[in-house]
């Protein structure tokens, strides 16, 4: 397991926080700002993934003080980024790891509320928590108040979206999975699960990491009085063709990963109309272009090597 260290201040480096960067610097610098805003003990160490950004302002970004900036030579995908961050925090003696989006706005007490919960966990049977996540805008309606699975398939629908925030999903309570957008991690959960699977690019890989988690014994949960905001896919908003490509093409590696022997048939009747649904709304749409993406990521998912060229369309 990870020990704790400490670092040349000699204060124990109790909290790492890393974040993924990709032409979006300035969100990026703003995160950081709300980051050290936030309630809690000991300053939280960050570390900032650059994926071969090319913003005008990654420079501003580099000028950051207290960050430890990674830069990479390419666009190396979500999974593959934050490995990298994880792997440079728990070389600092981080105990515990906050996988966070730039795109968020935070509450100052989010992290120490969960923090709370996972320190009064003796048994350390929680290995990730989650808080609530609302949209940025309407800022009252929930993205996220728990992971649900669905089988045969697996992937599950995220709890309370789209619902307006009065309290209904407020009980604090194991759940099947967290999003990619912010999770909690005990440190010891890697050594017993390992690091996201960078087959994944982006998508799907938060669902693949968590299932793991539960197969190793440990308990995810969410504390929904921790509640921080979310502007959706920011990141992919501008290439809809990228994000289509990326989300289908991720789950075809999900399936093929997870699903075995029997389980492929109701999987399969399930995707076929999902993929029939999906083709007859682009040519009702005439959008040609997202029927031939569309195709393509199945076929590359399915034999499981995405194209990563295809990421900048």
């Amino acid at each position: 397991m990870y020990s704790p260290l400490t670092n040349n201040t000699g204060i124990e480096n109790r909290v790492g926080i890393v974040l993924l960067n990709w032409n979006n610097s300035l969100e990026t610098i703003s995160c950081i700002d709300q980051i050290r805003k936030i309630n809690i003990n000991n300053t939280p160490l960050i570390v900032v993934v650059d994926n071969a950004s090319q913003d005008p302002y990654l420079e501003k970004l580099q000028e950051e003080e207290s960050i430890h900036l990674i830069k990479l030579n390419m666009n190396r995908g979500f999974s593959a980024g934050i490995n990298i961050g994880i792997r440079w925090l728990l070389l600092q003696g981080c105990q515990y790891i906050l996988v966070l989006n730039s795109d968020v706005t935070l509450s100052p007490d989010f992290l120490s509320q969960l923090l709370s919960v996972m320190d009064d966990d003796k048994d350390k049977k929680i290995g990730i928590i989650s808080p609530k996540i609302r949209y940025f805008s309407p800022s009252n309606q929930i993205w996220f108040a728990g992971g649900k699975f669905h089988f045969p398939r697996i992937l599950g629908e995220m709890v309370g979206i789209g619902e307006v925030d009065n309290g209904q999903y407020d009980k604090m309570r194991s759940i099947d999975f967290v999003t990619g957008c912010c999770m909690l991690i005990r440190s010891e959960v890697f050594d017993h699960v390992g690091f996201f699977d960078e087959q994944f690019f982006f998508y799907h890989e938060d669902v693949d990491f968590c299932l793991r988690t539960l197969k190793a014994g440990y308990q995810i949960w969410i504390y929904p009085q921790a509640i921080i905001w979310h502007n959706v896919s920011s990141s992919t908003r501008e290439i809809p063709y990228r994000r289509a490509y990326l989300y289908v093409s991720g789950r075809w590696v999900f399936f093929r990963k997870h699903i075995r022997g029997f389980r492929w048939i109701p999987v399969m009747l399930w995707e076929i109309i999902r993929y029939l649904r999906e083709i007859f709304s682009a040519l009702i749409r005439w959008d040609i272009t997202y029927i031939q993406v569309y195709n393509q990521a199945v076929i590359d998912g399915f034999r499981g090597k995405i194209d990563t060229l295809k990421t900048n369309h």
